[in-house]
């Protein structure tokens, strides 16, 4: 318990990295920098007091429209750092370089047992199609007003390409080199928000020929899923039943994994990059190779 850690931004993401932070026990001071709170003692008012805390990790959790400008800020304030920036990277392409510090994005769900597990499973087989699915219903995300959220406000990073940008990192990582044949991105629901809510990808990566990928905010029936058509056999990976089925000619057979929460997977995360070589981490080339498959 020696390290020296600083969150940008005290929202719902931050407060996870704070309380992850305290678990691990591998920090004596957590420093929070947030224009949203008020007189506490660990709470720093500027960026020009960074390097006076000297932190070893740095986690940027404000909005993602600010996520390029602070992490410029960074650049110029402290070295040899460890950052972390919330997923999405940025809210566009940017061609800015990383020199000072060692930057990672939090795409968390790599630390996901079953999407680790299906990466070494699939690694050798020939894959025809592949449909993955995230849907769910903004409204019900938090406990505030969903029309507050930046998720609803495209100018301030939101839309739903982004906020669940998680399936296209993890397609990337999983089935390589993912890329782009059509996107269709627009806003069709009801819901009272100005940023696009639906995405519907086709694509193709090493591993399968074909790559469908299906984003909303509108669903009332979340799902998260992967299904694989490969040579006589589908394989279905349901996240929120935490079950992998295997069907084919003769059978179907059902492998069960443990409930994994989001706090399980940034304590792994947080884990992972403090270590020399990360394992599973996502690369700030890997960060802004999800927003180049988005064409954005």
């Amino acid at each position: 318990m020696n390290k020296i850690g600083l969150i940008i931004g005290f929202g719902s993401i931050g407060k996870k990295h704070f309380q992850v932070m305290k678990k691990s026990k591998i920090f004596k001071k957590i420093y929070i920098l947030s224009r949203h709170l008020k007189g506490k003692n660990y709470l720093i008012k500027n960026f020009n007091q960074i390097p006076n805390i000297d932190p070893d990790l740095v986690v940027i959790c404000s909005e993602t429209s600010s996520h390029l400008e602070h992490l410029k800020i960074l650049e110029k304030k402290i070295k040899n750092k460890i950052i972390l920036v919330e997923k999405p990277l940025f809210s566009k392409s940017s061609k800015f370089k990383i020199k000072s510090n060692k930057v990672f994005v939090a795409y968390n769900l790599r630390y996901d047992p079953m999407l680790i597990f299906l990466k070494k499973f699939i690694f050798y087989k020939k894959i025809f199609s592949t449909k993955i699915c995230c849907n769910s219903y903004l409204p019900n995300w938090r406990k505030s007003d969903y029309k507050k959220l930046y998720s609803s406000d495209k100018s301030r990073g939101g839309g739903v390409h982004l906020d669940l940008s998680h399936e296209i990192d993890y397609a990337n990582w999983i089935f390589g080199n993912l890329r782009k044949k059509n996107i269709i991105l627009k806003k069709i629901s009801n819901l009272k928000i100005n940023s696009e809510d639906y995405m519907q990808f086709l694509g193709k990566s090493k591993l399968s020929k074909l790559i469908n990928i299906n984003l909303s905010y509108f669903s009332v029936k979340n799902q998260r899923y992967i299904s694989m058509f490969l040579e006589k056999e589908f394989i279905l990976v349901d996240l929120l039943k935490r079950e992998i089925s295997f069907t084919n000619l003769k059978n179907t057979t059902v492998k069960k994994f443990k409930n994994f929460s989001q706090i399980d997977a940034l304590l792994l995360q947080l884990i992972d990059i403090l270590k020399k070589k990360p394992k599973y981490a996502c690369s700030f080339k890997d960060g802004l190779k999800v927003l180049k498959i988005l064409g954005i």
